[in-house]
């Protein structure tokens, strides 16, 4: 299982206009699609276990430990 660090961002890079924005009330999320373990950007939390590579581009998570926002960014 991979585990990868979502990107890190403050609330003033988020685009209201153009992103969903998911509070997660309990992480991990189990999606069972995938061999990845996604962390939040800022305190590295799983948020999303077992995800896709980047399988929900341009969508914002909240994460429920430390209260703020990651998204998926490019993994070679």
């Amino acid at each position: 299982m991979r585990r990868i660090r979502m990107e890190g961002l403050d609330i003033e890079d988020i685009d209201p206009t153009s992103m969903a924005i998911f509070s997660l009330k309990v992480a991990p999320t189990v999606i069972n699609i995938g061999d990845t373990d996604w962390l939040c950007g800022h305190c590295d939390e799983t948020l999303l276990h077992r995800a896709s590579d980047g399988a929900n581009e341009g969508v914002v998570f909240r994460c429920p430990h430390c209260l703020r926002f990651s998204r998926f960014r490019c993994v070679q």
